[in-house]
C-alpha cells in the first residue's frame, strides 16, 4: 500500500538469481534466457518452450497464456498462483510462458504467442512509443529494485553527498537502474551539490571492476550486483533501498508500481473474462506473499518444474527480497499513480518517449476495468 513501511526480513548475503532483471535489463540488448524445465509437479504439466499448463478442475474454463521474463520469485505471482492452485479455483487454463527471456515477452504478445506478460513498465510504454496499442492492467512490485548504491570497502563515502560531480556507474543508458541514478543525482543537487557524472556499464562484472579500479567512485544498481562483493568485503553499501524510508527520501515516491502486467488492448478485450480470472488469481497470490513467510515462499514454488535448476537457499534469499518490494496490488492504479510512474519513467531514456504525450496518459495506456472485474466488482 502507498506509504506503507516495509524493511525487508532478514540480513544480506552472497546471491546469484536476477529477478530483478525485468526491470533493469529489460533495454539492455542481447540479454536471452533460454526457456527451461520438464515434468510436472503440483497439478502443472510441462509443454514445449518451457511452458507450464495448469487445468481448472472440472467443466469448461477460460484459457490465458502468459509470458513471464523469468523464472524466479522477482515475477512469482502466477508461479505462486500455480503451486497454490489458485488458477484452477477461479477456473482458468493458465498456460505460463516460464523463463521466456527478458528480450523476448514483448514479441510474444506482439505476436498472439502470449496474451498478456509481467515485466517492468518500461517495456509496455515500449511498445507504446513504437506505435502498439498496449494497456497496462495490473501492478504487481514498486520502485526501488535498482537503486542501491555501494562503493568501494575502503572508500572514505558514507554518504550520497560526498559524491557531488563524481562518476557513478549503472547498467545500461535507461531502464530502472539508470533511472534511480539519475534520481540520486538529483537528490544531490538539490541539496546543494553537482550531478553525477553517469558512467553505464553493460554487465554487473564490468560495473564492480569499474568500483575496484577506481574508474567510478560507486556504483547504482540491484542488490544482486553487489551482494557477493559485500559479503567478501570488497564493497559496502552506502544506500541500501530495501528500506522504504530510503525509497521515500531519495527516489521520492515509495511505492509506485513499476512492474505490472500488460497486453495488447484487442487481446485483453477478447479475453476479457480469462484476464479478470487472471488478476484474480493473482490477487490471491499476491496475499500469500503477503502474509507468508520467506520460508513458505521459497517453499511453495520449489516443486514447480520451472525452478528445477533454482536451489532452495535461492529461492529464499530472492522471497526476502520480493517481501521488500510488495505492491497493494488489489488496488486499481489511480490516474495520480500513474502520472508519478511517468514521472519516474521520464529519467529511464526509454526511447521514443515523452510523460506529456498523449498516448501514454492514464486515459490511453491504463484500463483498470479487468482488477475491477477480478475484484467482483
Amino acid at each position: 500500500m502507498i506509504g506503507q513501511k516495509r524493511v525487508r526480513p532478514g540480513g544480506r548475503v552472497a546471491r546469484r538469481r536476477t529477478w530483478w532483471m525485468a526491470a533493469v535489463v529489460a533495454p539492455m540488448a542481447g540479454v536471452l534466457l533460454a526457456a527451461c524445465s520438464s515434468g510436472g509437479s503440483n497439478g502443472s504439466t510441462t509443454g514445449a518452450g518451457g511452458s507450464n499448463s495448469s487445468s481448472s478442475s472440472g467443466g469448461s474454463a477460460d484459457s490465458l497464456t502468459i509470458a513471464v521474463p523469468l523464472a524466479n520469485l522477482g515475477q512469482g505471482w502466477p508461479y505462486i498462483a500455480q503451486a497454490e492452485g489458485y488458477f484452477k479455483k477461479v477456473g482458468l487454463n493458465a498456460t505460463v510462458l516460464a523463463n521466456a527471456g527478458v528480450n523476448n515477452v514483448d514479441p510474444m504478445v506482439l505476436s498472439g504467442k502470449a496474451d498478456v506478460a509481467l515485466f517492468g513498465v518500461n517495456s509496455p510504454i515500449s511498445a507504446v512509443a513504437q506505435g502498439n496499442s498496449m494497456q497496462v492492467i495490473y501492478g504487481y512490485s514498486i520502485d526501488g529494485i535498482g537503486g542501491d548504491l555501494a562503493v568501494k570497502s575502503s572508500s572514505s563515502v558514507t554518504s550520497v553527498q560526498q559524491l557531488s560531480g563524481q562518476r557513478v556507474g549503472t547498467i545500461g543508458a535507461s531502464g530502472s537502474a539508470y533511472g534511480d541514478t539519475a534520481l540520486l543525482s538529483r537528490y544531490v543537487v538539490n541539496h546543494g551539490g553537482k550531478p553525477f557524472q553517469i558512467i553505464p556499464y553493460a554487465t554487473p562484472a564490468a560495473l564492480l571492476a569499474a568500483i575496484q579500479s577506481g574508474q567510478v567512485a560507486a556504483a547504482v544498481g540491484s542488490p544482486f550486483y553487489f551482494d557477493a562483493a559485500v559479503a567478501a568485503k570488497q564493497v559496502k553499501l552506502v544506500i541500501d533501498m530495501a528500506d522504504s524510508a530510503n525509497r521515500e527520501k531519495y527516489l521520492g515516491a515509495a511505492a509506485l508500481p513499476v512492474n505490472v502486467v500488460y497486453g495488447l488492448k484487442a487481446t485483453l478485450a477478447s479475453k476479457k473474462q480469462a484476464v479478470e480470472k487472471f488478476l484474480e488469481a493473482l490477487n490471491m497470490a499476491n496475499e500469500f506473499m503477503q502474509k507468508s513467510t520467506p520460508s513458505a515462499i521459497a517453499s511453495a514454488v520449489q516443486p514447480l518444474p520451472s525452478f528445477k535448476g533454482v536451489t532452495a537457499a535461492t529461492n529464499l534469499e530472492d522471497a526476502k527480497i520480493v517481501k521488500s518490494f510488495l505492491y497493494d496490488s488489489s488496488q486499481p492504479i489511480s490516474a495520480a499513480t500513474w502520472q508519478q510512474v511517468l514521472q519516474t519513467v521520464d529519467l529511464w531514456k526509454v526511447d521514443g518517449f515523452n510523460s506529456s504525450d498523449s498516448k501514454f496518459s492514464y486515459g490511453s495506456m491504463v484500463d483498470m476495468s479487468y482488477l475491477k472485474g477480478a475484484n467482483g466488482g
